[in-house]
């Protein structure tokens, strides 16, 4: 079985962007451009425009479904890292360059794009505490 809802799935996809581009394309626009040029309006107008966007953007869905295989939005996503994979070096050089926590947290997740927020918090932490000395 798949892990990604049924929604996201490609055929559900292409049949969704298919419905939205003829619904809008035949039945639609049509009707908006016929009133446009029977009585013009601001009304007609924006109504006509907003129609012509809505074709232009079920157009793109269409394409990217049917032949750029799928939506925009990646369903690829980083593997987890290991705090402990990740050297010390990077950690240091991360809270040296970065004059806050939050300017550190942030480098040393660019630098290794797997890393959680909370580990990399907990990574900086540890970075910037003084050693103590002691049993």
């Amino acid at each position: 079985m798949t892990d990604r809802p049924w929604f996201e799935r490609p055929a559900v996809e292409k049949a969704c962007t298919t419905f939205f581009l003829v619904f809008f394309a035949a039945l639609v626009l049509p009707d908006a451009v016929s009133e446009l040029v029977s009585a013009p309006s601001w009304w007609h107008v924006a109504k006509a425009a907003a129609c012509v966007v809505l074709v232009a953007y079920a157009g793109t869905a269409f394409v990217r479904a049917w032949f750029l295989g799928g939506s925009a939005r990646s369903t690829r996503r980083t593997p987890a890292l290991d705090p402990a994979e990740v050297p010390r070096a990077d950690v240091d050089t991360a809270v040296a360059s970065a004059p806050s926590r939050v300017m550190a947290v942030k480098a040393l997740r660019e630098t290794h794009p797997g890393l959680g927020l909370r580990e990399a918090s907990l990574l900086v932490d540890a970075a910037r505490r003084p050693p103590t000395d002691g049993p």
